[in-house]
Order: structure tokens, then sequence, then C-alpha cells
């Protein structure tokens, strides 16, 4: 199985957060570009558990990470619930929620992942919360691209890119799945 979490903890995206999180400076909001639909679920999670992590660094095996991986932890909200686009309803929900103090946790996380889907409506009514957030809010925008997202969305965030990842990275990253080298060049090509 690819070692997701140790391809994303290799990118500047996850050394900004980490790095916010150490000197206590965590953004209110990131925007995380990257083209990898397929993975972006998954890098959102890891990027959730970083930040929300007590022994640092999305560690995986701490109360938090595991809640965190499974979908199950009070403080992570996770959007859209179905695979359908971030629509004003879920907008109003992530709102009301980000008023009410952290159960467990000392961020209160919330993980929109496939951005450029969401609707314009959706888009506005988030930019009065991305302009006043609430104290011990964090918001992980995820999107393959940021073209449909307003410009004015896109300025009160903090944005990070994950490029596709290299050829040499991805063979390492499978280099335990597959011993022979030949068939896993011509797989990650």
């Amino acid at each position: 199985m690819i070692d997701v979490k140790g391809l994303i903890g290799g990118t500047s995206a996850f050394g900004i957060i980490s790095n916010d999180k150490e000197k206590g400076s965590l953004s209110h909001a990131y925007l995380i570009i990257t083209p990898d639909k397929r993975f972006l679920g998954e890098y959102l999670k890891i990027f959730a558990e970083l930040i929300i992590c007590q022994n640092g660094h999305a560690c995986g095996k701490c109360r938090n990470c595991k809640l965190v991986d499974s979908n199950t932890h009070p403080d992570v909200f996770f959007y859209p619930e179905s695979d359908g686009a971030v629509v004003t309803e879920d907008v109003n929900n992530i709102i009301s929620e980000s008023y009410i103090k952290p159960i467990e946790a000392p961020t209160k996380i919330f993980v929109i992942k496939g951005a450029e889907n969401m609707t314009v409506q959706a888009q506005n009514k988030l930019l009065k919360t991305l302009e006043e957030p609430p104290s011990n809010t964090c918001i992980l925008i995820g999107a393959t691209n940021s073209y449909q997202l307003l410009p004015t969305l896109k300025s009160r965030v903090k944005k990070l890119e994950i490029p596709a990842f290299s050829h040499e990275r991805l063979f390492e990253a499978l280099k335990d799945e597959c011993p022979d080298a030949d068939k896993l060049h011509l797989a990650v090509s």
C-alpha cells in the first residue's frame, strides 16, 4: 500500500502547516490545491491530523489521530457529507458549529473537500466566517484547482500547493509493494 502520509509529510505544504502549529500561529484557513483528485480527501485528513495531533506531527497513534482517521473526532467535520458539492446548507452548519467551543481538542477543524465544486452561494456565505473567524477554528479547503473559487475567498486563506509527485518520489513510496523494479517503473510512469 502506498505510504500517502510519507509522501505528504515531505511536501512544503506539510512543512508550512507544521511550522505554523509549532509557532502557535495556525492560520484560520488553508486552501490546499493538488491535481490529485483521488487522494485529496486523504491528504486533507492528514493535514487535520497534523493540526490536532497530541504528539506533534500526524503520528497516527494518539487518540486524536485515530479519531480523525476514522472520521469520528467530535471536533473535526468533513464536508460535503456525500460525494456532491458543498452547498449553502453545509456552510450554514460550518458557521453555526464554528462558534461552539471544541470538545476534546484545542482547535475545531472543518475540512472541505472538492471546493472547486462549491456553489457560488456557499462560497459567499463562507466569506463572513473567513473574514472574522471564531477563535480555535481552522478551515481546511481542498481543491484540484482554484479557478472556480471566488477571488474574495482565495484572498482570505493561506494558499498551499501540492504539485504532482515526481516519478522518483512515487517509486520510493511503492518500492516495498513491488519487488520487480522494471514493472514498478512502468506502473509509476
